[in-house]
């Protein structure tokens, strides 16, 4: 377990590290105010954390879980009619995102000195993992366990399975996704999969391994 597991979290922390450093104006009008002034204001910047509340337009996000931040570190991050919402990748509104789901959220400029654009993807019931095994239709996924649950869960895919790779930060609108194929992920590839039914709608791919797991996988 331990093989994958500190894998897992290290890359999941890795979304909310371009945040130290961020000018309080830069991320479309975020209310926090001790941000440090040290980055144009039109550079790109991304937040992930947990959605913990929605006040009028406002999103409450908690990114303390990112290891860049002290415990109960919360933004409240203004959205507005420009802003694009997403639930893992498909068009949504904000009253679609509901409390407890992780956010992904992009702001960035056309052009210096434009307006901002804010982009917020919300993870639903996506599971994230590294994958450990592929034989066939039938993929296994290291997880890292909560409480009594395993290491491991395993899950088919079929001909409606689509695997994604998400957007550069720089364009994440929601046509920049690009298909790919599983056959082609190596193993240790770390992902994000939306299940039903015990099979793989989407398979999001997060992170590409520079040298993939030392595990033979069969070729397609």
């Amino acid at each position: 377990m331990a093989k994958w597991v500190g894998l897992i979290i290290a890359i999941g922390s890795l979304g909310g590290a371009v945040l130290l450093g961020m000018p309080r104006d830069a991320f479309c009008q975020t209310t926090r105010s001790s941000w440090p002034l040290t980055q144009p204001a039109e550079k790109l910047q991304t937040i992930d954390g947990e959605l913990v509340g929605i006040d009028g337009k406002n999103l409450a996000v908690d990114i303390s879980d990112y290891r860049i931040a002290p415990a109960n570190w919360k933004l409240a991050i203004a959205t507005d009619d420009r802003t694009t919402f997403a639930i893992e990748y498909d068009r949504a509104t904000l009253r679609d995102l509901k409390p407890g789901m992780r956010v992904h959220c992009v702001c960035g400029v056309d052009s210096p000195g434009g307006p901002r654009k804010l982009f917020v993807n919300a993870w639903g019931h996506a599971i994230d993992g590294v994958l450990t095994s592929v034989a066939g239709n039938k993929v296994v996924l290291g997880v890292v366990p909560i409480g009594n649950q395993p290491d491991e869960i395993t899950f088919v895919v079929d001909g409606r399975t689509k695997v994604l790779f998400l957007p550069e930060p720089e364009k994440p609108e929601l046509t920049s996704l690009r298909e790919g194929k599983l056959v082609n992920l190596p193993l240790g590839t770390f992902v994000s999969v939306v299940l039903s039914n015990g099979t793989a709608e989407k398979i999001f791919v997060i992170d590409v391994p520079a040298e993939p797991m030392p595990t033979t996988q069969p070729s397609e």
